[in-house]
């Protein structure tokens, strides 16, 4: 049914518009109190939302639009209703659209004007709006008392008119949600006294047992506190907007200083409130990029909205090739999906593979590599990592690590040294949560969707601090061709060196020629860790350095995020994590292979032209062979 109704509050922003809009094409009837402009600006908006009609009640606090089809006629205007009648199809019925004061004594009124229309009613007749009361405590969360005198009058005249209350349809499911730290908490006075508190804790055990014990307590001391001191923020807001209602009457009536005061306070915690609300979608966005200015809460909240679009996956083919659709069956078939695609297949030994890597790793840079760091050290790589990147499953993001150095400074460079010197990390350091973003716009099966970890901040603190310190030797392993991941290398060079070679091979050569484009399927996620490891020591790493990669990567939990749930609990057995700190320095490193392995092919002597069936033979052989060894697969499809 496309038609409109809404209540007068102040400016309509695009964002709103949008929302109508929405509404009316999805065939809803609209009772939305939305902010409105002049009474002369109705027109105006009946062109911006698309409608035929539009009529205003006596107040112009209340706009109805519809279409031509519905062919409607107002039949009672009074300050808090309008009364519609409409016709399609030869069938007639009626809306009544509600916008009711705030004070009591006025919505009598209204309850007289309803129960006058209701004397004529011999047809379907619809009665909705913002009544500003409510019939029971139930319904009402928050806010100002609730009042059985002010329900009583709703109550009567629901009666005298003979109508119904809609009930919501569906079962109402309390879903517990997981701890999330969001960073406005660090702005407020009480936050690192909170903190302190709960670290303060006596534990025996290791480093990393230490750790967990205490951000255990500090979850449960910040959820606690949050819930008393800001508690449920929408909720706070629409309490808020209420009650600066109620304090606008007297006043009007009466500007005393008391009651300005009264107003202003409530004015200056609503401002406080909306500021929080921003900075709640603003970290939901995930929007580093952009810079503070007026209010951006709506361009923040539309942007977490698409997003979640974006991502939901409303049916997907299994690897069995049946569609399922709802989230239990999505998420049972991802666990299984990814769990497979994480799972090491049988491998060949491919020694040759390896011989064209050399030696080339020295003793002072394996000891700088794998010197135990200092707390500054530790300090230093927290601070550089983005503190507002979405938190792992433990919910923490690095703001609180950062805001919180002072305190947890100490327990965290003890469990990052526990690393260097050999101690394996425990389940609830490795665990990330997988989440599936679309490659493309269709997505019909698991294979059109790209998992990126989102890992603990711990995990990345010990990764940044071995990818740091690899990085520094990397230009000196990695052949001059290969650019990407590299300091001081930029990828576009090869990509304006493809152009060259191939406009200069179209020009000069008039011989048959061949130009070979790869790519990886699943690059990230199918490298072999035990080719990871060879390649590691051919190049000279010490047997120190490949354990710490090698404990890093060998104990990787994943559980997989679908439309918002955590599905699965299970162990990898391959593969790098995307979105990891140290992942893109371990896959060039394993990359240089083939790179070398090309190379080697180019410098043979009896390689003449890749136009030769022999030698294009050859080349497919090497690529062959370090597919067999390391894991990866050429996708064939590109």
């Amino acid at each position: 049914m496309n038609i409109l109704s809404a209540g007068k509050a102040g400016d309509l922003s695009p964002r709103q518009i949008a929302d109508l809009k929405s509404g009316y094409k999805k065939g809803r009837t609209g009772q939305n109190i939305m902010p409105l402009q002049d009474p002369d600006d109705i027109y105006q908006y009946k062109r911006r939302l698309g409608f035929d009609r539009a009529v205003a009640n006596s107040s112009s606090k209340i706009w109805v639009f519809w279409n031509d089809q519905w062919n409607g006629q107002v039949i009672a205007d009074s300050h808090q209703q309008i009364t519609v009648r409409f016709c399609y199809q030869n069938k007639f019925f009626r809306i009544t659209s509600v916008y009711a004061r705030c004070n009591s004594m006025e919505r009598l009124e209204l309850w007289e004007d309803i129960e006058a229309v209701a004397d004529s009613i011999i047809e379907p007749w619809l009665v909705g709006g913002d009544f500003n009361v409510i019939l029971n405590a139930e319904e009402k969360l928050g806010g100002l008392p609730f009042t059985h005198a002010e329900a009583s009058d709703f109550a009567h005249c629901i009666n005298n008119c003979a109508l119904s209350e809609l009930k919501s349809k569906g079962k109402e499911e309390k879903v517990v949600k997981p701890f999330k730290f969001l960073n406005f908490w660090t702005t407020h006075h009480q936050f690192l006294d909170i903190v302190r508190e709960a670290w303060q804790i006596d534990f025996v055990g290791d480093p990393f047992s230490e750790f967990q014990a205490k951000m255990k307590k500090v979850k449960k001391a910040l959820a606690e506190w949050s819930k008393k001191t800001y508690g449920n923020i929408f909720e706070r807001l629409a309490t808020l907007e209420e009650l600066i209602r109620v304090k606008e009457i007297p006043f009007e009536i009466r500007p005393t200083q008391d009651n300005r005061c009264a107003l202003s306070q409530t004015e200056a915690e609503l401002r406080k409130y909306l500021h929080i609300e921003e900075e709640y979608w603003k970290q939901k966005a995930g929007m580093k990029w952009f810079k503070d200015g007026d209010r951006n809460t709506k361009f923040f909240h539309a942007f977490v909205k698409g997003r979640r679009q974006k991502l939901h996956i409303g049916e997907i083919l299994t690897s069995q090739g049946e569609m399922v659709q709802s989230n239990d069956q999505i998420g049972a078939a991802a666990v299984e999906f990814f769990e497979d695609q994480f799972r090491e297949n049988d491998l060949l030994n491919c020694p040759e593979m390896l011989e064209n890597i050399p030696r080339l790793v020295t003793q002072d840079q394996n000891e700088e590599i794998s010197r135990v760091p200092s707390r500054d050290e530790v300090q230093t790589v927290v601070n550089e990592l983005n503190g507002d990147s979405t938190s792992g499953p433990d919910g923490f993001s690095g703001t609180f690590f950062q805001a919180s150095w002072e305190i947890i400074g100490d327990d965290i460079t003890k469990m990052v040294r526990a690393s260097f010197c050999g101690q394996r990390l425990p389940r609830f350091i490795t665990h990330s949560n997988l989440v599936l973003i679309p490659k493309k716009e269709d997505v019909k099966s698991f294979t059109d969707l790209r998992p990126i970890s989102l890992s603990t901040f711990a995990n990345k603190i010990i990764s940044r601090m071995i990818h740091d310190r690899l990085v520094k030797v990397l230009p000196t392993l990695i052949s001059a061709n290969q650019t990407g991941f590299i300091k001081g290398r930029s990828i576009t060079e090869n990509v304006l060196l493809a152009q060259e070679i191939i406009r200069d091979i179209r020009l000069r050569n008039k011989w048959q020629n061949v130009v070979v484009k790869l790519d990886m399927a699943k690059a990230y996620d199918r490298v072999s860790w035990v080719f990871l490891a060879k390649v590691l020591r051919k190049f000279g790493f010490s047997e120190i350095l490949i354990d710490m990669v090698w404990r890093l990567v060998s104990n990787n939990w994943y559980s997989v995020l679908v439309n918002g749930q955590t599905y699965g609990f299970f162990q990898s057995s391959r593969g790098l994590k995307q979105g990891d700190p140290l992942s893109p320095t371990l896959f060039i490193l394993t990359a240089e292979v083939l790179a070398r392995g090309l190379n080697r092919l180019h410098e043979d002597a009896d390689f003449k032209s890749f136009g030769e069936k022999r030698l294009v033979m050859k080349m497919m052989g090497v690529l062959a062979k370090y597919e067999q060894a390391s894991g990866q697969m050429i996708n064939k499809n590109k």
